[in-house]
């Protein structure tokens, strides 16, 4: 994929996502949302292409769950031990900051 498809592709997925959270999250929730999506793009602005790939179908099983054109899995915010295992230590501080952001709006 030639740089400017791929950011044209990946510029089209942040965009429709931010649109889902406008119609689909209420008003604490959408700001949450809002600011992970922008960070998460913004760190992978100049990732590896090896991560790419994995990062774009992420996103997209996201938005086809909030869409609610997904299977479902996985909305049930539980995380299989065989997932979190894979992990680094950067994505699990990562998710660890968001799960304490979601803890401080309940």
């Amino acid at each position: 994929m030639t740089a400017v498809l791929k950011s044209k592709v990946f510029l089209d997925l942040y965009r429709k996502i931010l649109r889902t959270h406008r119609e689909k999250l209420p008003g604490p929730l959408r700001g949450l949302g809002d600011r992970y999506v922008r960070e998460e793009f913004h760190r992978h602005k100049n990732a590896d292409a090896k991560y790419l790939s994995g990062f774009y179908s992420e996103w997209k099983q996201y938005l086809d769950n909030l869409c609610g054109q997904g299977s479902g899995e996985g909305l049930s915010g539980h995380i299989p031990t065989e997932v979190l295992s894979t992990m680094t230590p950067e994505q699990l501080a990562q998710l660890n900051k968001l799960k304490d952001s979601i803890d401080r709006l309940k």
